[in-house]
């Protein structure tokens, strides 16, 4: 794998988002909704939108699906893997799948408009799931704090784990993206691992690593977003906003 293809550059977001403030101040009207308009809970850990518009909401005591007129709440009673709701992604099929705290996945089948128990939670090893992000080829990365990631086939029904022994910089995965060439970025507590999308998913020389050795201001890396097509930004827990340039030629 490549190791110059990319140009980092720092962004001081917080001066920028005051300037913008100050000279383009104005007033913003704002709804809230909480448990007395009909949430399941008021703290929210993600949000994801179906097919059909209505936006489901994962919190730490139920899921909660709001069709722009009225709140309708979901738990275990509904089939749900578990009450606490972690994250959320939205497949190609227009399913919804949600991860749970103690490692749960469940999903709302777009077609039968039920919500299903994936039964995962031995393969995650009943770790708390941070993000979930289907791949080019169909695939599910299901990202843990503390194991890894697990990337699951829905078509063969297999699942694969990768830890740091398998080329991942930590086990504690906070976020994934793919690039614009459908290379996995990994943010972890110790730096960025990129997982090339033409390797063997099981080969360790498949992964490359990005951590404050070669260029990074942080390796406690928080968030991550593709960008303007060939931008990869980059939250940090202590060092602001970072912005990857990733070449073309890059894989």
């Amino acid at each position: 794998m490549k190791k110059n293809y990319f140009i980092l550059y720092a962004l001081l977001l917080q001066c920028l988002i005051l300037s913008i403030c100050t000279i383009h101040a104005q007033t913003t009207s704002f709804i809230y909704y909480g448990v007395e308009q009909g949430l399941s809970q008021s703290q929210v850990q993600d949000l994801a939108q179906d097919d059909d518009g209505n936006l489901w909401i994962g919190t730490l005591s139920g899921l909660t699906k709001y069709n722009g007129q009225e709140f309708k709440t979901f738990s275990r009673k509904d089939s749900l893997a578990e009450d606490w709701v972690t994250a959320m992604c939205k497949d190609k099929k227009g399913n919804i799948w949600m991860g749970h705290w103690a490692g749960g996945v469940s999903m709302y089948n777009n077609k039968t408009k039920k919500i299903e128990n994936l039964n995962l939670e031995e393969y995650t090893r009943f770790k708390t799931v941070t993000t979930i992000i289907q791949d080019g080829t169909q695939r599910f990365w299901i990202a843990t704090e503390g194991a890894g990631i697990f990337v699951y086939d829905p078509t063969t029904k297999t699942m694969i784990s990768l830890n740091k022994r398998d080329g991942l910089s930590s086990d504690n995965v906070y976020d994934v993206c793919l690039d614009q060439k459908g290379n996995v970025w990994i943010a972890t507590d110790i730096g960025i691992t990129i997982y090339d999308s033409k390797a063997n998913i099981t080969s360790s020389s498949s992964y490359s690593i990005l951590n404050t050795g070669n260029g990074l201001h942080s390796n406690r890396i928080t968030t991550l977003a593709l960008v303007n097509y060939n931008e990869i930004w980059v939250g940090t827990a202590d060092a602001g906003v970072m912005a990857l340039i990733v070449k073309d030629e890059f894989n």
